[in-house]
């Protein structure tokens, strides 16, 4: 009897936690977006927030927390408790490119962030000044090289994907270029427009309709096809450059004590809303992104590799912030 009525109770006590583990979440769900309202990441949290709301059964709200190359949400989703109601979506600044750019961060990328997954990768264009003699991207390093010095590029800010994109970009091609750093991608944008720097790269989405409308001139597009905003500009491998990937990840991560089953029910839910049609196209291909949506576990490989080459492109960039 007694044997019997200790079953009883272990029995009562899986079945709880089973219970209380299928009943997540339970109340709304944080999702921390280190930008202002109204930009690529920002724009896709909300579309996600908006499916996952009615898949949960409960508000998922999007929390914007600029600054600081993605410093201030990081931070903010890495202290907090690892119950699954406080998520970050983010690109690679926060887990990768800041282990490097700055000397100190007050959180850990490595041991307070975990990994969900990659949702999508955005691809990134070459604008270049319609007042510079080229036509191609082969000529335009071509043109670099014989005006070395002369030639200036925009980035958002000084260790942003996008610095250290034409960074590596210099390096790889053998060309100097004078970096000029802005306060964001759109008055970089504006700068080439004028003609007062030369050329900048951003998200295919931001560059798309200024290259549309004929106020710039893209080159080139990271990806592995063309983009469908973008479709007469060429990825990189056809114009020439093929080892050459400015494409970064817009991914999902949770505070790094978040259980694995659990990251790995999110991990499921968002795929299954991602990999819609209708999602696909009205939030990722209309915006240069493509689906990637790999497991916990196959991002957490990815995280190595990526992180052994954002120390090698902050290196050659020469980024460095406190």
């Amino acid at each position: 009897m007694r044997r019997l009525k200790l079953l009883c109770v272990v029995t009562m006590c899986l079945a709880g936690s089973a219970g209380a583990q299928t009943a997540w979440p339970t109340k709304p769900v944080r999702l921390v977006v280190p930008y202002a309202a109204g930009g690529p990441v920002d724009n896709l949290a909300r579309a996600l927030s908006a499916q996952l709301s009615q898949v949960w059964g409960q508000p998922v709200v999007v929390d914007n927390r600029p600054g600081g190359n993605e410093v201030i949400g990081a931070a903010a989703v890495a202290k907090a408790s690892g119950d699954g109601y406080t998520l970050l979506l983010a690109t690679d600044a926060a887990a990768t490119l800041n282990l490097y750019v700055f000397r100190k961060l007050p959180y850990d990328p490595v041991k307070e962030l975990a990994p969900i997954t990659r949702v999508a990768m955005a691809n990134m264009a070459i604008a270049v000044s319609n007042t510079l003699p080229v036509t191609d991207l082969r000529s335009f390093v071509a043109y670099v090289k014989t005006h070395p010095g002369q030639v200036s590029y925009g980035s958002a800010g000084v260790g942003n994907g996008t610095h250290l994109s034409l960074a590596w970009f210099a390096k790889e091609s053998g060309i100097e270029m004078v970096h000029v750093p802005y306060k964001g991608l759109a008055p970089a944008l504006q700068d080439v427009m004028a003609g007062t720097i030369q050329m900048t790269i951003g998200a295919g989405s931001v560059v798309g309709p200024f290259a549309q409308s004929g106020k710039v001139r893209a080159l080139a597009i990271s990806g592995k096809s063309r983009a469908s905003i973008l479709p007469n500009v060429p990825t990189f491998a056809e114009a020439g450059f093929p080892k050459f990937d400015a494409s970064f990840p817009f991914s999902l991560l949770a505070p790094g004590n978040t259980p694995e089953a659990l990251r790995q029910k999110i991990y499921a839910d968002v795929k299954k809303v991602v990999m819609t049609e209708q999602f696909r196209r009205e939030n990722l291909e209309k915006y240069a992104l493509d689906p990637v949506l790999d497991s916990p576990q196959e991002f957490a490989k990815a995280l190595v590799k990526d992180r052994a080459l954002a120390a090698e492109k902050v290196k050659a960039s020469g980024a460095q912030l406190d």
